[in-house]
């Protein structure tokens, strides 16, 4: 099959238009999420907002300490508002007429809850790993509402628009060797941190995950060299073949 421009089109075709609708998803998700019970209790600033500042320097544990304690008494106010405005990007990208504020609204957010949410994915505490949720689901979120701002179609087979295909090349690139770099012990084991996430998952995990995240945490603390050259190949692999 051939576009008006003469074009052979090899499949389905994945533009701005798809992406955004996965992203209008994941923030209703998230906002969804954020209304269970338990996020409008004192657990929720204590396991959300101050698991934020462990381990990180001090030029940026003083702005998030400043920020969250505004914050921490105000736990039912922070969940409902967090979850208004989470609905409300998503919602907002869908609609047409509001999409590029809404956009432009999750970028700024994200950014936000990259900062003093995510304590920046713990990028600078030298515990930050892919596997741990490094460099942050939030800045993450960003990098897909800037690829899914609306660009204008070449042609008529463009009307959803396409991803910029090597700006997304890059950043998927990138993101890989990120992983590869944080493989790098500049602080810590890359055995000892992944041991201590693995056992801390443990705790709440059901059925057999648990004592499976266990088994794994044992491995990595007695192979913590073995498994950091491991997964460092992979990911440096997964960053060259992009």
């Amino acid at each position: 099959m051939t576009s008006p421009s003469g074009r052979e089109r090899t499949g389905p075709h994945f533009g701005s238009a798809q992406l955004r609708l996965c992203l209008a998803a994941l923030w209703i998700l998230d906002g969804a999420l954020q209304l269970q019970p338990g996020m409008f209790t004192s657990a929720f600033s204590s396991a959300t907002l101050y698991n934020s500042l462990m381990y990180q320097p001090s030029w940026l544990l003083r702005p998030l300490v400043t920020v969250d304690s505004r914050f921490a008494g105000h736990v039912a106010a922070l969940t409902l508002g967090v979850a208004v405005i989470q609905i409300g990007i998503g919602l907002g990208i869908i609609w047409k007429r509001t999409r590029k504020p809404a956009l432009l609204a999750s970028i700024v957010w994200a950014a936000a809850v990259w900062v003093f949410g995510e304590g920046l994915g713990f990028l600078a505490t030298g515990t930050a790993l892919i596997g741990t949720g490094a460099p942050g689901s939030a800045a993450l979120y960003a990098l897909l509402s800037w690829l899914a701002w609306p660009r204008k179609a070449r042609d008529r087979d463009r009307e959803s628009g396409a991803l910029p295909a090597r700006s997304t090349r890059a950043l998927w690139s990138g993101y890989w060797a990120l992983g590869a770099l944080l493989q790098l012990p500049l602080r810590y084991g890359v055995g000892a941190v992944l041991a201590y996430n693995l056992q801390t998952a443990a705790q709440s995990e059901p059925g057999a995950l648990g004592p499976l995240d266990y088994r794994l945490a044992k491995l990595a603390y007695a192979n913590g060299f073995e498994v950091s050259l491991a997964l460092g190949l992979l990911e440096l692999a997964l960053a060259v073949g992009v």
